[in-house]
Parts: C-alpha cells; structure tokens; sequence
C-alpha cells in the first residue's frame, strides 16, 4: 500500500513537470473526452427510452426458468424461489467486505442454483427488500438481469461450502433491481456520470495548472530596487558635458623650502 502510494505521487510529481504545452495537452484531452462520454451517455438515454417501451417479463418460477425464453426483450427477468440464506452474506476480500449475496433455491431447503449478488454499499437495501418481499415459506420474487459468471463467484463457492450449502451443477448470478425496474435497467443501458465528473475535473486541473504555470513565468520577478544600466556611449556623453576636474590626475604638486633649507615637494 505504501508503495504504491509512493509511485502514484512519484509519477504525479513527474507529470506535474511536464511543460505547459505538455500539460495544456493532457487537460485539452481529457475535457474532450469527457465531452465524448456525455454525447454518448446522451445518446443512450434516447435508446434507454426505447427500451422501456418493451413490455417487462413474466412471473416465472426458478425450477422452470429458461434463459433462452424467460428474459424480456430489455434483458431483465422476474423470478419466484425460495430463500436458502434468509440474511444477506457479505464477502470479506482482504478484510473488507465489498460484496453482500443471498443464496435461493427452486424448491424449499434445496441446492444454491441462483445468487442474488449486490455491491457492500447496497448491501443495507438488499436486507431491506428482503424484509419488504420474503414470504413466511422463505417464498420471495426477484426482479433483475442474469449474468453467467460474477467478479466474485470463486469466494461466492467458497464461502456457501464454508457455510454447509449444497449448490447445483449450474448456478446462475443475479443483479437485483433493488429500486424499480427503469432504475435497474438505467445502471445496465445508461453510462454513469461518475466518469464524464472524472475526467472533466482532471482536465479542468491540467488546464488551469498549465495556464496558472505560464503566467507565473511570463510574470519578471522582482529583486528589489536595481541600478540603472550605463552603457559606453552615455558614460562618454556624461564626460563630454561634465566640467573638468582639476584633482581628476592626483593631487597638485606643489615645491616649498623646509625650514631645514631644503627644497620639499
């Protein structure tokens, strides 16, 4: 951890360096490609819109569902199963816990053939919805899009052997849709902000980095109050108008006799 923060401020002090065309360079591309994401994000809000249009999927129970059949033309899917784990479990990678899962069942008390998988930080909303929608027979419908394989299934395996769960021979992940349908199906056909923000606040950065950099050097820096500079044809004109020193050689000599009745100088 150390090291890499240590590489991450050794390479941001090498970029910093750079000169200000260089510098005005990478905030001009990064503004532009956050322009680009937004044109795209723009884009698929009109064919999210269309998406809606299409009418969501049928109840289905978990011991019939199809994959081939079962998911709406959108990609999302409605299931009815029954709850293995009643409370959400979270995954702890390296002490941290960034995944919370439960595990359900085409019958009661059976094998783990559908994990409903969500991020830690809805990790709390998942326990709500289960709450909100679990039958007392552990009976629950979930809306969501299936996905084949997930991030995390190896620790997913792991953690239900660890827990004592059967599991079947094929498991399918699902990303549920935790605050609507339109809500859900947005994260899956609609661009997040979060990177168009990114880059153009780090291009807004670079930009005015470089510009603050160019006046800073374009400014002359003072040093106080300076002498002015006398070049060879004023100092010859000072001397041309200047009256003549008669002390400018030396002092005049002048002879006198001593009182020892020497001539002194």
């Amino acid at each position: 951890m150390v090291v890499s923060v240590f590489t991450s401020l050794r390479i941001a002090s090498l970029i910093l360096r750079l000169p200000v065309w260089g510098l005005m360079l990478i905030g001009l591309a990064m503004i532009a490609s956050a322009l680009l994401l937004l044109d795209t994000r723009n884009k698929e809000i009109v064919r999210f819109a269309n998406v809606l249009k299409h009418p969501p999927p049928r109840l289905i129970n978990l011991i019939d569902f199809d994959p081939a059949s079962d998911v709406s033309l959108a990609g999302d899917v409605w299931v009815s199963a029954y709850l293995v784990t009643p409370e959400p479990r979270e995954l702890e990678i390296k002490g941290s816990a960034d995944y919370a899962y439960v595990a359900l069942s085409d019958k009661p008390n059976g094998a783990a053939s559908l994990i409903v998988s969500t991020v830690r930080l809805a990790g709390r909303r998942l326990e709500e919805f289960l709450k909100e929608n679990k039958a007392p027979d552990m009976r629950i419908e979930v809306r969501g899009t299936i996905e084949t394989t997930h991030l995390r299934e190896a620790q997913i395996m792991d953690d239900l052997s660890r827990v004592g769960l059967s599991k079947a021979n094929n498991i399918l992940f699902l990303k549920p849709f935790l605050d609507g349908r339109s809500d859900g199906l947005s994260s899956k056909h609609v661009t997040s902000l979060f990177w168009f923000y990114a880059f153009a606040g780090v291009g807004s950065f670079f930009t005015m980095f470089a510009a603050l950099k160019r006046l800073l050097r374009s400014k002359p820096v003072s040093t106080g109050a300076q002498r002015p500079k006398v070049t060879r044809l004023k100092q010859s004109r000072i001397a041309k108008t200047r009256p003549a020193d008669k002390f400018e050689n030396g002092p005049i000599l002048s002879k006198k006799k001593s009182w020892l009745g020497r001539w002194e100088n």
